[in-house]
């Protein structure tokens, strides 16, 4: 069966709520973060949390 993927706009927020579960496949090789990629990420959503009332920032994950 073959499966399709829907990209749609979603805040954030939403995201990491509790409408959401994320599994990580049993077959999924492992994945460690650097201190320096887990920074990176941090500092990215603060950056998108503190301009959240900004209309013309767009950012996309995935």
């Amino acid at each position: 069966m073959k499966q399709t993927i829907e990209a749609k706009e979603q805040k954030l927020k939403r995201i990491f709520s509790d409408d959401y579960l994320f599994e990580i496949p049993a077959y999924q090789r492992p994945y460690a973060w650097t201190t320096e990629q887990t920074s990176e990420l941090l500092d990215d959503l603060m950056a998108c949390g503190q301009s959240a009332g900004d209309r013309t920032r767009t950012d996309r994950t995935g």
